[in-house]
C-alpha cells in the first residue's frame, strides 16, 4: 500500500527543482510515490528529473494547463491513502515531515493533518508563518471549528501545501481544484473544510515556502488577481449553505463580503458579476457592508469614491 502521493507540478523551475526533489526522497515515510506533473515546461527541468534514479519518482506529461490543472491530473493518478502538494520551487525542511503527519492522521482517523510553513527570501532572511495557537489548541478538532478559529485569528491557512489530505475523502466529495484562475487555494480550501471530519494540528514548520521575484504570486497588481478572487468568492457564496455551524456561517460569509470589497477597491475593477450580489445579499451582514453594497450596486466607480473616504478615516482613528 502507498502512504502518500506527493504531487508536484513542474513549469520552468530548472534552478529549483532537484532541491525540491530531494528533499521528498530523503522523507523517513516508508512507501511513498512523487508525482512530478510536467505542465509544458520548456526549459530543462524534466531532463534534471530524468536524470534522478529513484523508482519513487514518475513523471506524468501534459500540455499547459497550468497549477490547478497539473494539481487534478496529480490527483487523478495518485495512489496513496494520503495525498499532499509541494509547489517545484520548494522544499520540505523536515525529513520526519511526512511520516509524523502520516501517523498523527491515522492516530486521530482525521481526513487532514495541518502543518505550518517558513517563507524563506534570496537574501537570507526567513519568516515564520504565525499560528495563533491559543485557537488551536486542541488537537485533532472538528473540521469546521478549525475553520472558524482560522477566520476568528484573521488568518485562512489556505495554502494546500500546507495540509495532507485523506485521498478518499477528496474522491468522494469530488473536490478538485477550480482551473484557470489563479488563487485557486482560496477556493479549494474552504470546500474541503466544510466537508472534512477532523483536522489534526502538526505543529512544526515543515514546508519551506520560497519568495522570488517574477514568481505568479508576487508579480504586482495585476488585474487578472482580482477578477480571479471576486470569480472565487461568486463560487463559494453556495457553499455557506452547506455549513452547519451557524457562526461560522455568518463569520465567512463576512469574510467573502471584505475580499469583494478590498480586491474591487484595490484593483479598481468595473465589472461586478450578479454572482457577488447574490453573496452581498444575505441576512449576515451589518449597516457597514448594506450600504457598501447599495454604494457598488450604484456604481462600481462610487463604491470606490466612498470607500477611498472610509478607508482614509479608518486608517486615522486606528492611528490616533
Amino acid at each position: 500500500m502507498i502512504k502518500l502521493s506527493i504531487i508536484v507540478p513542474v513549469y520552468n523551475v530548472e534552478n529549483y527543482i532537484v532541491e525540491c526533489l530531494e528533499s521528498l526522497m530523503s522523507q523517513t515515510l516508508d512507501s511513498i510515490e512523487i508525482l512530478v506533473v510536467d505542465d509544458g515546461s520548456k526549459d530543462s527541468s524534466i531532463d534534471k528529473i530524468k536524470n534522478i534514479i529513484d523508482d519513487r519518482v514518475r513523471i506524468i506529461v501534459q500540455e499547459n494547463k497550468g497549477l490547478s490543472g497539473a494539481r487534478n491530473t496529480g490527483l487523478r493518478e495518485a495512489k496513496g491513502e494520503y495525498v499532499t502538494f509541494v509547489d517545484s520551487d520548494d522544499y520540505i525542511g523536515i525529513n520526519t515531515a511526512f511520516e509524523e503527519m502520516y501517523n498523527l492522521a491515522k492516530k486521530d482517523d482525521s481526513d487532514l493533518v495541518a502543518g505550518n510553513c517558513i517563507k524563506f527570501y534570496e537574501n537570507g532572511k526567513k519568516e515564520k508563518l504565525e499560528r495563533n495557537m491559543q485557537f488551536f489548541y486542541n488537537s485533532p478538532m472538528n473540521s469546521e471549528e478549525f475553520f472558524l478559529n482560522s477566520l476568528l485569528s484573521d488568518r485562512i491557512y489556505a495554502p494546500v501545501w500546507l495540509n495532507i489530505y485523506r485521498r478518499e475523502f477528496l474522491k468522494e466529495n469530488d473536490l478538485f481544484f477550480m482551473e484557470g484562475v489563479l488563487h485557486e487555494d482560496e477556493e479549494f480550501t474552504p470546500r474541503v473544510l466544510i466537508r472534512a471530519n477532523k483536522v489534526s494540528i502538526y505543529d512544526k514548520e515543515f514546508y519551506m515556502y520560497r519568495q522570488r521575484e517574477g514568481s505568479i504570486m508576487n508579480s504586482g497588481k495585476n488585474k487578472k488577481h482580482g477578477i480571479d478572487i471576486l470569480k472565487i468568492c461568486g463560487s463559494l457564496n453556495s457553499q455557506i449553505d452547506i455549513i452547519k455551524n451557524n457562526n461560522l456561517k455568518s463569520e465567512f460569509a463576512n469574510y467573502l463580503s471584505r475580499l469583494v470589497f478590498t480586491h474591487i477597491y484595490e484593483y479598481e475593477l468595473d465589472q461586478v458579476d450578479e454572482d457577488i450580489f447574490k453573496l452581498l445579499n444575505r441576512d449576515y451582514y451589518g449597516k457597514n457592508i448594506r450600504l457598501r453594497r447599495t454604494l457598488l450596486k450604484m456604481s462600481p466607480k462610487t463604491f470606490r469614491s466612498v470607500e477611498s473616504i472610509y478607508r482614509f478615516i479608518r486608517d486615522k482613528k486606528k492611528g490616533q
